[in-house]
């Protein structure tokens, strides 16, 4: 019985041994940080749902390293998707703006306008400094201008051609009917 018993300890030791250098040597957890503009953001990584971005952003912790299929929404916004690379022992930050369909992010920024040696109109030269915003990715169509006034007639025929001939007013009623803006002059 003796001899039986040694050996199955010397087996036991050996196991709590080798869990314990394994326990040990394993590399952390790789950290995915990811901060998006708006807050609110549902994070997906392979399908799965990880998430809601929050103030702080999200913290994902990772396993072992594979590239992950990273897929952000948020309803009124356009769903961003992209691959990324994840490994244990790595952090990757990530910081994301949203977009509002049909919509580009600017973000903003100083910038020198006007021209000392330009029209009147035109000086005197000065710096300005703009806070990031969004604008539309294409001009506003003849199309859609018209759903938004029925009697507006271009000067020239073509559905998916810019709207002309607009006053400032009509383009800024238009806009407000979406809940936009008119870009300012330095935009």
């Amino acid at each position: 019985m003796k001899k039986r018993v040694l050996p199955l300890m010397i087996l036991v030791v050996l196991v709590i041994a080798v869990g314990c250098a394994y326990w040990m040597l394993k590399a952390p957890p790789g950290i995915f940080i990811i901060r998006t503009l708006p807050v609110g953001v549902t994070v997906s990584l392979d399908g799965l749902v990880v998430g809601t971005t929050g103030d702080s952003g999200l913290v994902v912790r990772v396993g072992k390293t594979e590239n992950r299929f990273l897929e952000l929404s948020r309803p009124g916004y356009e769903t961003d998707t992209s691959t990324i690379w994840m490994a244990p022992d790595h952090r990757l930050e990530l910081d994301v703006v949203m977009r509002p369909p049909g919509m580009v992010w600017i973000r903003g920024g100083e910038f020198v306008m006007g021209w000392d040696g330009g029209a009147y109109s035109e000086k005197p030269e000065h710096s300005v400094d703009l806070n990031p915003y969004y604008v539309d990715r294409t001009e506003v169509s003849v199309s859609a201008f018209r759903r938004f006034n029925p009697t507006y007639r271009p000067a020239f025929s073509g559905e998916n051609l810019p709207a002309t001939n607009i006053s400032w007013q009509e383009a800024d009623a238009y806009c407000r009917s979406l809940r936009k803006r008119l870009p300012t002059e330095a935009e």
